[in-house]
């Protein structure tokens, strides 16, 4: 097919010899392996970001923060690299997928406020984010700790795999 990306239920996504999900002896692959790593990464900064902010390193917090958000939207960037058609790691259906897959977690995480919070109102769901609208005269305060308690809930009933962040 001209080295162009294909895929079934039982094979691998692949273009040429790069391989973005398993390949058929199990190895790691690729795209996996470099987003993982940078996941992980930002994980680690944002947790020492916080570290920071709490120690009152007014310099270090700072600059933990733009690491982690550097490492965000590489990891982001990543699925539209897949999905451009003169990437030479294209491979539309894992765009495709990851498309498909965030929208549908999008959902069922506004879905799990809404059945939890019927008060709240949900304006926004979809990709990779979730608004909710919270009550007039609420602190900011108040507000980020209750996106906490709802990403907590929202992440207790994803995969293992997936985590609802208050951003």
């Amino acid at each position: 097919n001209g080295g162009r990306a294909h895929a079934s239920p039982t094979s691998a996504i692949t273009t040429r010899s790069h391989h973005f999900a398993a390949a058929a002896d199990d190895d790691v692959a690729l795209v996996p392996t470099v987003l993982r790593a940078l996941l992980r990464c930002r994980r680690d900064a944002k947790a020492r970001m916080k570290a920071a902010a709490a120690a009152g390193d007014a310099a270090l917090a700072p600059v933990l923060d733009a690491r982690q958000l550097a490492l965000k939207l590489c990891a982001n960037a990543a699925y539209g690299y897949c999905g451009a058609d003169t990437s030479s790691l294209s491979g539309p259906p894992l765009a495709e997928a990851c498309l498909r897959w965030g929208s549908f977690y999008c959902r069922e995480a506004a879905r799990l406020v809404k059945e939890r919070w019927p008060e709240r109102r949900v304006i926004y769901a979809a990709t990779d984010s979730v608004f909710v609208e919270m009550p007039g005269g609420c602190s900011f305060e108040d507000a980020v700790g209750a996106g906490e308690v709802m990403a907590k809930h929202g992440s207790a009933s994803l995969p293992a795999c997936l985590e609802v962040e208050c951003d």
